[in-house]
């Protein structure tokens, strides 16, 4: 199991050609048009599609517009507080509780991932689902804690990092997961690749569900539309850096929701 499991982290460890050319990506942001409001709290929904599968994905990073004011939304009433090496490592020897001993009031999203791992003769689809959790805050930056949970075909927890910071206009900040490299020792088979084809995360969730000091359950509140909505929608971008050297770019415009 261990040797499987080891497999899956393939993907911060294959490279592919310096020259290659990146597989275009495509990224959709959406919220629930039947509740959304302008000056309403809401959740927003965002996808990324990588296809096809192309060396393995090192970082991404999701420009949202101004307005949009998540690091003030109310979500992450708590810190998840993993150590550094959780991060070097990746791979974690925990329990698949899916939290890794993170309080629930620091989760922010939830979503689900697909990759593809490639052994040589052999490719086999992986599913995983994905916590993304509020971390400490440093300075102007949100830290944020990305655990993966796999659970099909293999069981791991995958553990990576990312930030929520400030962006330059026109942006009002910036969403960026960081996938670090596994150490090679680790890799049981040569030639073993893991690329990301998929990746959806809801922000505000409804099912997300808190704890008052007094134990009482309920919902965070969602992130706040703007009250104002450009003619053409909000704009979103999404940055992929890859482990070759490649980049890829995609935008979206999210239309305004019915009045």
């Amino acid at each position: 199991m261990r040797r499987l499991v080891a497999l899956l982290a393939a993907a911060s460890s294959a490279g592919g050609s310096a020259h290659a050319k990146p597989p275009p990506a495509r990224i959709a942001a959406t919220v629930d048009t039947r509740t959304a409001r302008l000056g309403q709290p809401t959740e927003l929904a965002l996808r990324l599609q990588v296809r096809p599968p192309h060396s393995p994905v090192r970082s991404i990073s999701v420009r949202y517009p101004r307005g949009w004011n998540l690091a003030t939304s109310g979500l992450g009433a708590d810190e998840c507080k993993r150590p550094a090496s959780d991060f070097v490592a990746v791979l974690l020897d925990l329990p698949l509780d899916g939290l890794a001993g993170c309080p629930r009031n620091a989760i922010i999203a939830r979503g689900r991932a697909r990759a593809q791992v490639r052994i040589p003769g052999m490719t086999l689809p992986q599913t995983a689902l994905l916590t993304l959790l509020a971390g400490p805050l440093e300075r102007d930056q949100l830290r944020l804690v990305v655990l993966a949970e796999g659970i099909n075909p293999f069981g791991l927890l995958l553990a990576f990092q990312g930030q929520l910071k400030p962006a330059a206009a026109p942006w009002a900040g910036t969403i960026t997961l960081d996938i670090p490299q596994i150490a090679p020792s680790k890799l049981p088979y040569d030639g073993a690749t893991f690329a990301l084809v998929d990746v959806s995360l809801i922000l505000a969730d409804r099912r997300i569900v808190y704890h008052d000091p007094h134990g009482v359950r309920y919902h965070p509140p969602g992130i706040e539309l703007p009250t104002r909505c450009p003619p053409h929608g909000w704009r979103f971008r999404a940055d992929l850096h890859y482990l070759d050297g490649t980049r890829s770019t995609a935008t979206t415009r999210l239309p305004c929701p019915r009045p």
